[in-house]
């Protein structure tokens, strides 16, 4: 397995003070969780050292309550929140929960994805999931698409000086660190004293004010959604979840993982805008200007260079809410570096554990995209409390999150000692009992937002749609 992990394990914290701690963090008040009953189940739940049911409650719990207060501003009743932790973990699950017709939506993973020994007796991680980053990958390599010959020249290279290479090159890869490596790695050590995620005023301000409060929380609320995969993606689908107006904006050049898209555009309308040309810019600035929130995955500062990054977007709509999220912070030598959940698992050290923990020869993630899934479920909930404190003053801010943030926060909830004995979810269970809807290629089964209001519950008042199938406007308001 490599190197060994000698840091000591913190014991598991229940969910209720994950919740209370997470909620903390974001700004909000103690005194507002008393509306939330939960079961305060200890982990671990799934396989894993990780305290990932704790996790689940939180993230989750915390979205569900910020979209509550968002109702209250607006002049609604307060309402309990039933949030079990089951209910929480599925939601940790969505990718895999999933159904089209009954079955799974397809493959999310390339046959080149995954560990690889390397020739120092480590292991790297490549994630080859986007055809632009494989064929990166194998030129880097200068090998067959193939996993025999991938696995051959990786042989014969170190894990450190082939991560650097592919970064270099654009690809995604990372080697298999200890947590105390990552805590002595540069990165490491820039996320060390960055909060769970920050939220910044912005210059522009518009004037307070508080629309009438709708059947839903977000009604009536415009988001601008530019983020593909899984964090991004579930945030955005948290808002529409709420009521929001969320409009998905890709490229016809932009690649899309297929079998993710009937999950994660849920509730969601889709445009195409082509950034760089002058038409593109413009749908997108006037967007902008009818928006309440934007949240954008781009690598950091991408947006900045193409006139739409947070300071561009509060110009454009004083008191506008700008979320960013990205894989390992706007801080450190990695802050524009390419990731993904399971990536920075890999880099920081969660991997070897989960290896160790299983006695499996190689690494092995989380059994769920949880920096993923908790990143997104902790965006939404900071839009939300930064669209409340909006209705109070008016300012735009900036709410800046990220998956490595993310690992560390879920480090702070402790680590399970003995997970041996724990089985894995049984989907074949829990799929018949999820809620369906109709999409283009069939019906849906889906995994709802843990965190039920009473009287405003989440739902989707459409199913997922294609890429692009909307033209570039927003829907008439209607609180």
């Amino acid at each position: 397995m490599g190197p060994k992990d000698r840091d000591e394990m913190s014991p598991v914290v229940s969910p209720a003070v994950a919740l209370e701690r997470t909620w903390s963090a974001l700004g909000g008040a103690a005194d507002a969780l008393a509306d939330v009953d939960l079961d305060d189940r200890l982990d671990p739940i799934l396989p894993s050292r990780y305290a990932v049911g704790a996790a689940a409650v939180a993230a989750t719990g915390a979205a569900a309550r910020a979209a509550a207060l968002v109702h209250e501003r607006r002049g609604g009743s307060p309402q309990p929140i039933a949030l079990p932790t089951g209910a929480a973990i599925n939601s940790f699950r969505a990718d895999r929960l999933v159904r089209v017709g009954g079955q799974r939506p397809g493959e999310v993973w390339s046959p080149i994805s995954g560990f690889y020994a390397t020739g120092d007796d480590r292991f790297i991680q490549l994630h080859t999931n986007f055809p632009h980053h494989l064929r990166r990958t194998l030129d880097v390599l200068g090998a067959a698409n193939a996993r025999e010959a991938v696995a051959a020249a990786i042989g014969a290279r170190g894990a450190f000086e082939l991560e650097d290479a592919l970064a270099a090159a654009g690809a995604c890869a990372t080697a298999a660190r200890t947590r105390d490596e990552w805590l002595a790695h540069e990165q490491g050590l820039a996320l060390r004293d960055l909060p769970l995620l920050d939220v910044i005023p912005l210059g522009a301000s518009a004037d307070a004010s508080r629309p009438t409060a709708g059947d839903r929380p977000l009604a009536g609320v415009r988001v601008v959604d530019l983020t593909r995969v899984i964090a991004g993606p579930t945030a955005t689908r948290t808002l529409a979840a709420h009521g929001a107006d969320v409009l998905r904006v890709s490229s016809v050049r932009l690649p899309e993982i297929d079998a993710l898209l009937p999950d994660t555009t849920l509730g969601k309308r889709s445009t195409f805008l082509e950034l760089d040309t002058a038409t593109g810019a413009d749908a997108l600035r006037d967007l902008v200007r009818g928006a309440d929130i934007v949240v954008q995955a781009y690598r950091p500062d991408a947006l900045d260079a193409l006139g739409f990054g947070p300071e561009a977007a509060a110009e454009l709509a004083p008191g506008i809410v700008y979320v960013s999220l990205s894989a390992y912070s706007h801080a450190g030598p990695w802050h524009a570096r390419r990731g993904y959940d399971t990536l920075v698992q890999t880099a920081s050290g969660i991997a070897l554990a989960e290896g160790a923990a299983a006695r499996s020869p190689t690494p092995r993630h989380i059994p769920a995209s949880a920096l993923d899934f908790a990143t997104g479920y902790l965006a939404a909930a900071a839009a939300m409390l930064a669209l409340a404190a909006r209705y109070d003053d008016g300012r735009s801010r900036h709410v800046r999150c990220s998956l490595a943030q993310t690992r560390e926060w879920l480090e702070s909830l402790g680590r399970v000692d003995d997970i041996e004995a724990v089985p894995p979810p049984d989907d074949g269970a829990i799929v018949p009992t999820l809620p369906t809807i109709s999409g283009p290629d069939g019906t849906i089964s889906y995994v709802p937002p843990a965190g039920a209001l009473a009287t405003t519950p989440a739902t989707f008042g459409r199913g997922p749609v294609a890429p692009g199938s909307d033209s570039p406007r927003w829907l008439p308001a209607t609180p």
